[in-house]
């Protein structure tokens, strides 16, 4: 997998263009999404219901594959281009804690595209949302508990355990 970033490392000033680009995205992912969540339910209807560890890998490798594309056709946008910074297959060997600032939405799209099999822990309301909830509960997402902070904690050490990275945003929000 190929690491990208802006060609001068920074993001330049919104503008309507850049904010139709990110509308499109959105709108992209969104059906997608659907489309996803339509396959994967007709699948029941035929009698080929996936197990839960099958249903969260294939929603899981979805997100990956969704976000990879978006970040491959979707940064010519970026003022400056894009550059490669590195080939990741090599660190994505064994699990890992990931742990990551959350400046934009677009650090999401980043790490969730990383190779490998990555769960985020997430917030109550991103689990809740009607479309996207549906696909991360399907990818078997972490639930953050604050009241429950060692459910948690157990929750990543079982993902982990079963081969899966694990990715925190420990800011909880956008800085």
């Amino acid at each position: 997998m190929k690491l990208f970033l802006p060609a001068g490392g920074r993001f330049g000033i919104v503008t309507w263009l850049s904010a139709l680009r990110a509308g499109w995205t959105i709108f992209t992912l969104t059906t997608q999404t659907i489309g996803y969540l339509v396959a994967s339910r007709a699948s029941a209807l035929v009698g080929k219901k996936p197990d839960a560890a099958t249903r969260g890998r294939i929603a899981r490798s979805f997100i990956r594959d969704a976000f990879n594309w978006r970040i491959e056709h979707g940064l010519e946008s970026v003022r400056g281009g894009i550059r490669r910074l590195g080939d990741l297959d090599s660190g994505t060997k064994r699990p890992a804690i990931l742990v990551a600032n959350h400046q934009s939405l677009f650090d999401i799209v980043l790490m969730a595209s990383l190779p490998g099999d990555v769960v985020v822990v997430v917030k109550k309301w991103v689990l809740a949302t009607p479309i996207m909830g549906t696909l991360l509960r399907d990818a078997e997402y972490i639930l953050t508990d604050a009241g429950n902070p060692m459910g948690t904690i157990d929750q990543c050490a079982e993902a982990l355990a079963r081969g899966r990275s694990v990715l925190f945003f420990p800011e909880g929000t956008r800085s």
